[in-house]
């Protein structure tokens, strides 16, 4: 099964479901996150990007996909989400959203 964890802001989908996830994936579960800002408002961004792709590999996560494209954290975006490949949610069974 393919499953799409959405949080708001790096480290938001760990703490709101990563032990969950994390059992997805060592039963063999294709995990992927959307992360929708690199979380600047909360601290370094760049420090919070490097912290998010090592608990990719923690929870045994296939990839994350970063929104916003370049949007600033706190600020909503008034376009969908623009990548190559498809949107993330194209080949979901399952989601994960966190509340901050």
């Amino acid at each position: 099964m393919n499953i799409l964890a959405i949080g708001s802001h790096p480290d938001d989908i760990e703490y709101g479901c990563g032990g969950t996830l994390l059992k997805y994936a060592q039963k063999g579960h294709h995990v992927y996150l959307f992360i929708a800002t690199q979380g600047q408002a909360g601290g370094n961004s760049d420090i919070r990007y490097q912290e998010q792709l090592h608990s990719i590999e923690i929870l045994g996560a296939k990839e994350v996909f970063w929104g916003g494209c370049g949007y600033p954290d706190s600020v909503k975006p008034g376009t969908d989400y623009q990548a190559g490949g498809g949107h993330p949610t194209d080949k979901a069974q399952l989601y994960f959203c966190t509340f901050s």
